[in-house]
């Protein structure tokens, strides 16, 4: 190579790399403001700065982005679920959780999977599913997670949500039994501690509550302190439920101004944020116990659980919420389970060829079991079962025995090589000629023999004759002649038909040679 074309080389080498590079750096680039943008709307996502609305457009618009990494993903599809849910669009909210469940196990991030497994049952709790709410908190803590930090809080939190659920449903020994087990998780430098422990607290003071002790649960409400963020998971979880026992207690005190007032505002809160269902079930626990205290705030609050029922009712009902979590549900162990349906398919597959290329070979096998190489005609073998299954099965036949007119002058004069030709080219034509219901087997050298299903003696012996008449006119190297004779027999004329049949091909050859005898 010259050295004018080595620099050429050299300069389109570099070129192509200074591509190269300057694209991956560019693709770099996007990924790295890509990721660094929904990290920064995953940290917004719950700033009580914005709407619903407005932190679901934010999250989708990070689902559009190329190249952000599955575990941003993870967490953006969790975070629309929650907000989802606040906002009371459950089938939204299962959708969601059930692709994030998808994707975590996928990636192996079970500590997610736990974690939209029991966001899932926070939903069905609020739609008053509570068996369900149960099964998806035991999906959760099912999960064995590597990470020490990531286990403890999961079953803190699974405790908790299943004390909170015994707590709702009535059953206080079981409700407190998972307050107890709850706190083995307890770490109180953990970020989230403050809101766990005023969480037990709530629930403790319902439980005292269920039971009828008042002033026990107004002793533990006392200890807590009302929470000042504006993060609206802690709002939903630890401020409206605190405000809710405080203003049931302050009823039962009999500080009735003081307590509609509190009514007032828990149901502002919730209906400001869409909480239809929270506050369907606050309004139907309030208005029974003004009934003989203050019958107008009973007839007040009576009159808007109605109005709230209607708001509910243009929901998703309890329901349907179950009916779209089956159908997310199936859609997700399908998608699950693609993976290894794909490699069950492949696996299939290839077995299913293997058995193919096994039973092709079978057959093949088998074809040259009952097929004489030269002429690529039945042998008789073949002849054998064949011919006793028509005998044994009653189907009319006939037989018909071919013989090569001086077959051996033909090897004598001419060599076996002109022999085999002799063969191969007069069963070509044969099958070339055939009828549909006629098999032809070679019977050993030049002798031939041919089953016929038909119903008359006479179409068998139009058909010998046909073949007779076909081979007289084959044409020949060097003029040379090649003639057949044939025996025919019928059923019914003979028990055994093959020997009736060989008896006339030799009467055939005695008489002549190149005809073809029958017996009437």
């Amino acid at each position: 190579m010259s050295p004018k074309k080595k620099t050429r080389m050299v300069v389109v080498i570099i070129s192509v790399l200074i591509i190269l590079g300057c694209s991956a750096a560019g693709i770099w680039k996007v990924y790295e403001a890509n990721n660094e943008r929904a990290h920064n709307t995953l940290m917004k996502a719950f700033d009580g700065d914005y709407t619903h609305e407005e932190q679901i457009e934010q999250l989708e618009k990070v689902l559009k982005l190329k190249w952000v990494t599955p575990e941003n993903k993870i967490q953006v599809y969790t975070n629309l679920s929650i907000i989802y849910s606040l906002n009371q669009q459950y089938s939204k909210m299962i959708e969601n959780a059930v692709t994030a469940i998808y994707m975590a196990d996928k990636k192996e991030e079970y500590d997610y999977s736990a974690w939209n497994y029991i966001n899932l049952s926070d939903t069905f709790m609020m739609l008053y599913d509570y068996d369900m709410a149960e099964e998806l908190i035991d999906k959760a803590l099912s999960y064995d997670l590597k990470d020490p930090k990531d286990q403890r809080w999961i079953r803190e939190t699974a405790y908790i949500y299943l004390a909170d659920l015994k707590s709702k449903i009535g059953r206080t020994s079981e409700s407190n039994k998972y307050l107890k087990l709850s706190m083995n998780y307890v770490v109180k430098d953990a970020y989230d501690y403050e809101e766990m422990l005023s969480k037990r607290k709530i629930i403790r003071a319902r439980n005292f509550w269920n039971d009828g002790e008042y002033q026990s649960a107004e002793r533990i409400l006392k200890d807590i302190k009302e929470p000042k963020a504006e993060d609206e998971l802690i709002i939903a979880n630890v401020t409206i439920p605190l405000k809710e026992m405080k203003a049931k207690l302050e009823i039962v005190n009999g500080n009735l101004e003081k307590s509609r007032q509190m009514c007032d505002e828990v149901v502002k809160m919730q209906q400001e944020r869409g909480y239809s269902a929270e506050c369907l079930t606050f309004l139907k626990e309030i208005a029974p116990l003004y009934e003989a205290r203050d019958p107008a705030a009973y007839s007040k609050y009576n009159v808007q659980a109605l109005d709230m029922y209607a708001v509910v009712m243009k929901q998703e009902s309890q329901l349907s919420a179950d009916y779209i979590f089956t159908i997310y549900g199936s859609k997700y162990v399908k998608i699950r389970d693609e993976a290894d349906r794909t490699r069950l398919i492949m696996m299939v597959s290839i077995i299913f060829m293997f058995m193919l290329i096994l039973l092709l070979l079978f057959l093949q096998s088998r074809k040259q079991s009952i097929t004489d190489v030269l002429t690529n005609t039945y042998n008789r073998r073949h002849f054998d079962s064949v011919y006793h299954k028509y005998i044994r099965k009653n189907i009319p036949f006939a037989v018909i025995m071919i013989d090569v007119d001086c077959f051996k002058d033909v090897n004598d004069s001419f060599g076996h090589d002109f022999g085999d030709e002799v063969l191969a080219r007069l069963c070509k034509n044969f099958n070339d000629k055939k009828e549909r219901d006629m098999k032809l087997f070679r019977m050993g050298g030049e002798e031939f023999c041919i089953l016929y299903k038909c119903e008359k003696l006479e179409k068998a012996v139009s058909l010998a004759e046909r073949f007779r008449l076909n081979v007289q006119k084959m044409d020949w190297e060097e003029g040379r002649r090649v003639t057949i004779s044939a025996g025919v027999a019928f059923s019914g004329q003979a028990d055994d038909l093959y020997n009736l049949a060989d008896q006339n091909l030799y009467h055939s050859k005695k008489s002549g040679r190149n005809k073809v005898s029958y017996t009437q």
